[in-house]
C-alpha cells in the first residue's frame, strides 16, 4: 500500500477541483444577496421597471403618478337640482290662452263680401215688384235708402252666417234679402230686420260671454270682427249692426236726420284706449253709456 504522503501525487488534479469549488461558492453567494432573516419573506423583483407608452418608454415614477391622477375623484357638478314643484292644471290653463287667442284674431277675408252692387241688384226687383202698378214714382222713396240699408242688411246676414258657421255667398245673401226687405211683422208691424238684428245680437253676447268665462271654446274671426275691430272702417260691421235694431226709430224727425254721422262719431270712441277701457266693441256698443241709452232693443210698440 503506497504511503498517505503520496496520494496528492497520485491525483495531481485535485487541488485545482478543490479551488473551483470554493470560488464557485464564494461567486454564488455574493450573487443571491445577504440571507435573509428568520419570518421574513422573500419578495420577486420585477421583471422590467419600464412601461412602454406610445410616446416611449415610461418611468416607474411617471407611471404612479399617472395612475394616482386617474385615480382622483371626479368634481361634482355645480348643476343643483331642484325638487319638483306643483303645476297648475296645464289643460284649463291652454284652454284659455288659446280661447283668448282666436278670439282676439283678425278675422279671415271672406271669399264672399255682400256689396252694395249686390244689394241693389235684389233691393230693386223687391221694390218694383212690391209697387207694381201703383204708377210712375211709385217706391223711389225706398229707392233713395238703398245705400243706406245696404250696411245694416249686409251686417245682420254677416252676423247670422257667422253664428251658423256657414261661407258667405251670393245665393245665401240673396235668400237673406228675400226674406226680410220690406217685410214687417204681422202681430205689431215691426220691420223682421229689427226682430232678426235684435235676436242675433243677443246670441252673438250670449256666444262671447261665454268664450270669456271659459266655458265655450273660441270661434273663428268671424265673429270676432264684431267684438274686435282693428280700424274704423271694419267697425261700420258693428254699428251697422246695432243700428238695424232700430235705434233711429226711436228719435224724432230732426234728430233722426243728422243721426248717423253723429253716432259713428260716438261710437269710434271705442278707439281711445280711456274710453273702451278694454271692453269689446259691441257690448260697449250695446251699453250705451257713450249714447245715453241701451241700443240693442227695439222699441216696445
Amino acid at each position: 500500500m503506497p504511503p498517505t504522503g503520496h496520494f496528492l501525487h497520485a491525483v495531481p488534479n485535485l487541488s485545482v477541483f478543490l479551488g473551483l469549488v470554493v470560488f464557485t461558492t464564494v461567486v454564488s453567494a455574493l450573487a443571491c444577496g445577504p440571507p435573509a432573516q428568520p419570518g421574513t419573506t422573500l419578495e420577486k423583483a420585477p421583471a422590467n421597471t419600464e412601461i412602454s407608452t406610445l410616446g416611449g418608454p415610461e418611468s416607474t415614477i411617471e407611471a404612479r403618478e399617472r395612475q394616482s391622477v386617474a385615480a382622483l375623484p371626479t368634481p361634482r357638478s355645480n348643476v343643483t337640482t331642484r325638487a319638483p314643484t306643483s303645476t297648475p292644471d296645464l289643460e284649463s290653463t291652454v284652454q284659455a290662452m288659446v280661447s283668448e287667442a282666436l278670439t282676439k284674431l283678425p278675422a279671415p277675408t271672406p271669399l264672399y263680401w255682400p256689396t252694395l252692387e249686390d244689394f241693389k241688384s235684389i233691393a230693386y226687383i223687391t221694390i218694383d215688384k212690391a209697387f207694381e202698378g201703383q204708377g210712375f214714382g211709385s217706391g223711389n222713396f225706398y229707392r233713395d235708402r238703398v245705400d243706406e240699408d245696404h250696411g245694416q242688411y249686409a251686417a245682420v246676414y254677416v252676423a247670422k252666417e257667422c253664428l251658423a258657421n256657414r261661407e258667405l255667398s251670393f245665393d245665401s245673401f240673396r235668400s237673406f234679402i228675400d226674406q226680410t226687405y220690406l217685410r214687417v211683422q204681422s202681430a205689431d208691424g215691426v220691420p223682421v230686420l229689427n226682430v232678426t238684428a235684435r235676436a242675433v245680437i243677443a246670441e252673438l253676447l250670449l256666444s262671447n260671454a261665454l268664450e270669456e268665462s271659459g266655458l265655450a271654446l273660441a270661434s273663428d274671426g268671424c265673429t270676432g270682427r264684431f267684438f274686435y275691430p282693428e280700424t274704423p272702417t271694419k267697425a261700420r260691421l258693428a254699428i251697422d249692426l246695432v243700428k238695424a235694431t232700430g235705434v233711429k226709430a226711436k228719435l224724432n224727425p230732426f234728430a233722426a236726420a243728422g243721426f248717423d254721422p253723429v253716432f259713428a262719431r260716438g261710437a269710434y270712441r271705442w278707439f281711445d284706449p280711456a274710453t273702451a277701457k278694454g271692453k269689446p266693441f259691441l257690448p260697449w256698443l250695446c251699453e250705451g253709456e257713450w249714447w245715453g241709452s241701451e241700443l240693442c232693443r227695439v222699441q216696445e210698440k
